[in-house]
């Protein structure tokens, strides 16, 4: 006989699931500003959120005796989780926030599996959370169409909650198919008409070439997964499907070229950054170190413009990059060809068991992501990442044959049970400790603005849980030049560079040097911002002068092309007189 009183417990252990899935799905869409970096928030409460809800489960799942993993592929997530953990362990330097963000993600499928066996939350629940999310997206782009709001991108007018409109639009993509499958489950009840409609207008709206391609991909794999009954026409008419295949291919390469078009430039960049990035997996199969893509791209751009004839549309194209634009690059840049695998296997493995389960719309979310992976990012994109992995969990959670398995791998369950409940506590430990230490530096940046400098020990007292994060050692560093111990600026500012070649730091250390008066070097720093910029003519220009003054016409001449030859990115007043001061300093020394 059940208590009454462990129902009610039983009922409270549920409820507080549910309360906590809301919340981590509603601190995806928030920044909150109480970090150095404002998106911070997003990530540091998401993994908060994942955490509390570990506790919640593991806890639950051992009270009830029951095996926390339950199948092989519980067991694959989980050497996923070591490798990238080992990665990091072994790579250095190395940076522990993207490291924790991919561990506690994944983590989450895990979780959810557990929850869902456990009945802690189901999929009503999982969905509602996951369309509370397009629900918010929506708000913020009716309040910043009709001017309410403000986006948090100088660049672009309408981006929903988050600072791109790409990651707004490849959620509203990956969401389609869960709204679609609810609104058919209600008979299209008008609330999820509506709902439906404002999530298309949506799409149009945010104008990302690469969610046209996930929802045409997404579409196919839907109505063929639901009218796969009928494929057999297909054989009966030949002639009639061979025109019907011209069709499709002619209208997929004007598409295509509609696409291509539509913003040429950002298309013929990502090309640069493709090949760029190619190279570096080539160079380095091991990888680089998770969250390290960011300093050793940019390097490689800067050596790639250093020591090549780069055509004028690659340097006018070429910005400061923080991702390759595609997930499996990106994984096999930071962790190496095995991380590039584990990746490649998860979405194998999950789209055949969705397509093998006929889990229609949990196939066509997965192969759609699976293919804009590859000109896009995904993976770093916290909301349609959350999609993915609730719909991984999904997906994986069999409750049939995963009972049958429960007694078959008791031995090896109990193992990874205890396993399951380190990795709990080790998580918990270091978000937390990460969180507290970027409250403090967050705290200590507002009174260094405020007052103008702040004692260096301060920063010293939280360095050992932040001694990874390049904005610790950069605001350090800013403090230390204000002050009188300035000569510890320079140490600060290499140590802020092992993690991150962002053009802040590069400028730092050359005001650096320069008001210590090591002018050749500063400028040799310049020199490698510009080719990490190359468009930005205003640095050329200072190379320019600088070599000018010091006699070195061949060099100021260089310069001087330079300018010319890359043109201007955007067409403003500074730009025109940037190039017309090269234009006249060429045509007086160029003979």
């Amino acid at each position: 006989m059940i208590s009454m009183q462990e129902i009610s417990v039983s009922r409270m252990v549920k409820y507080s699931a549910c309360i906590v899935f809301a919340s981590l799905c509603v601190s995806s869409t928030i920044d909150t500003g109480m970090f150095v970096y404002p998106s911070l928030s997003r990530y540091l409460l998401l993994e908060i959120g994942i955490v509390v809800l570990s506790g919640i489960s593991i806890l639950s799942c051992m009270a009830d005796n029951k095996n926390v993993f339950k199948s092989w592929y519980c067991v694959f997530i989980l050497a996923w989780i070591v490798y990238i953990s080992l990665h990091t362990i072994f790579t250095s330097p190395h940076e522990i926030y993207k490291t924790m963000y991919l561990v506690v993600t994944l983590s989450l499928i895990l979780v959810l599996g557990i929850c869902l066996r456990a009945s802690l939350l189901s999929n009503k629940v999982i969905e509602n959370g996951l369309l509370l999310i397009a629900a918010i997206h929506i708000i913020y782009i009716a309040a910043q169409k009709l001017g309410v709001a403000i986006s948090a991108n100088k660049y672009f007018a309408i981006v929903g909650s988050n600072d791109n409109p790409t990651v707004t639009a490849l959620y509203f993509v990956g969401i389609l198919p869960i709204l679609i499958s609810r609104a058919k489950r209600t008979n299209w009840h008008w609330t999820y008409a509506i709902f439906t409609f404002f999530v298309i207008a949506g799409l149009l709206v945010l104008r990302c070439r690469t969610a046209y391609v996930g929802l045409f991909i997404e579409a196919a794999v839907y109505i063929g997964m639901c009218y796969k009954g009928k494929v057999h026409v297909i054989k009966t008419h030949p002639f009639r499907n061979s025109i019907i295949l011209a069709v499709v291919m002619v209208m997929l390469s004007v598409t295509g070229t509609w696409l291509y078009n539509m913003k040429k430039d950002s298309a013929d960049g990502r090309i640069l950054i493709w090949k760029l990035s190619a190279g570096m997996l080539a160079d380095r199969p091991q990888g680089y170190g998770y969250g390290l893509f960011e300093k050793y791209y940019n390097l490689r751009q800067a050596e790639y413009f250093s020591k090549n004839d780069a055509s004028s549309m690659e340097k006018r194209n070429a910005d400061f990059v923080y991702m390759p634009y595609n997930d499996y690059l990106e994984q096999g840049i930071e962790g190496g060809i095995v991380g590039m695998l584990f990746l490649m296997a998860f979405y194998t493995m999950n789209i055949r068991k969705a397509w093998k389960g006929n889990k229609v719309r949990e196939a066509a979310v997965l192969t759609a992501f699976c293919v804009m992976s590859l000109t896009n990012f995904v993976c770093t994109s916290i909301q349609p990442w959350l999609l993915v992995i609730c719909c991984s969990a999904l997906t994986m959670t069999d409750r049939d044959k995963e009972k049958s398995q429960q007694q078959s791998h008791l031995r090896a369950a109990k193992v990874l049970n205890a396993f399951a409940l380190t990795l709990f506590a080790t998580c918990a430990c270091s978000v937390v400790l990460i969180t507290r230490a970027q409250l403090a530096l967050k705290s200590l940046d507002i009174e260094m603005k405020t007052v103008g400098k702040v004692h260096d020990g301060k920063f010293g007292a939280i360095e050992k849980s932040v001694s990874t994060s390049e904005a610790y050692w950069r605001i350090r560093a800013k403090n230390s030049m204000s002050q009188d111990f300035s000569d510890n600026a320079i140490a600060y500012i290499r140590k802020a560079r092992l993690y991150s070649s962002a053009p802040e730091l590069l400028g730092l250390e050359s005001e650096y040097l320069r008001r210590n008066g090591d002018t050749v070097t500063s400028m040799q720093l310049i020199d490698t911002l510009s080719d990490i910029l190359p468009h930005v003519l205003r640095l050329k220009l200072i190379l320019m002068r600088y070599n000018a003054s010091c006699e070195e016409r061949e060099d100021a001449l260089r310069y001087a092309a330079d300018i010319l030859s890359t043109g201007a990115k955007y067409d403003t007043y500074e730009a025109r007189a940037i190039i017309q001061e090269a234009k006249k300093y060429y045509e007086i020394y160029e003979k």
